[in-house]
């Protein structure tokens, strides 16, 4: 969904974090949890609710876990009214860096916690296809048996067994072969 107001706002993050070179990306996710929190929601986009009394709230949880930037920004989108469009917008922000640093971020879904080391293998042998940086996460799945499913901003490379029913009648043999 295009919406003029998440690329407003994203580019205009991304030209602040340009300029002061500090992209916060470590520092996202802290905010989009704090932003899944409904009544942080219904808070900030209360009529009855003062701006200035906003503040006080977006301080209160963040003004010791991320940079005075990236606060001021939250105090801008409550002011304006874009609370709602937090997450997207740092979405869209997000991709903005990451496209300008020419870095690939891959999600590995696997049923189970993949060790330091695998994961690392995991981006050598995609960096080694690609070029160019990549960034790992991992997600469990559990609607995976085994395997791997790799999501990446090109498309997503699923060897992974899943637990749906699988037919295998076209492996059986034919009753009268039994006998």
């Amino acid at each position: 969904m295009f919406d003029e107001a998440i690329t407003k706002y994203s580019v205009a993050l991304y030209e602040v974090a340009l300029e002061q070179d500090d992209f916060m990306l470590d520092d996202l996710d802290t905010v989009r949890a704090a932003y899944e929190n409904s009544d942080l929601k219904l808070a900030l986009m209360h009529p009855r609710i003062g701006n200035q009394k906003k503040r006080e709230i977006i301080e209160g949880i963040f003004a010791q876990d991320i940079p005075a930037t990236l606060l001021n920004f939250l105090f801008v989108l409550s002011d304006n009214k874009r609370s709602y469009l937090v997450a997207e917008i740092l979405n869209a922000y997000e991709d903005l860096c990451y496209e300008e640093r020419n870095i690939e971020r891959i999600l590995v879904l696997t049923p189970f916690e993949l060790s330091e080391d695998k994961l690392r293998a995991i981006g050598d042998a995609y960096k080694g296809a690609r070029g160019g940086d990549v960034e790992v996460r991992q997600r469990i799945d559990k609607s995976l048996i085994g395997g791997v499913k790799l999501v990446t901003d090109h498309g997503v490379v699923d060897r992974s067994i899943h637990r749906q029913p699988v037919s295998y009648t076209h492996l059986t043999l034919p009753t009268s072969d039994l006998v």
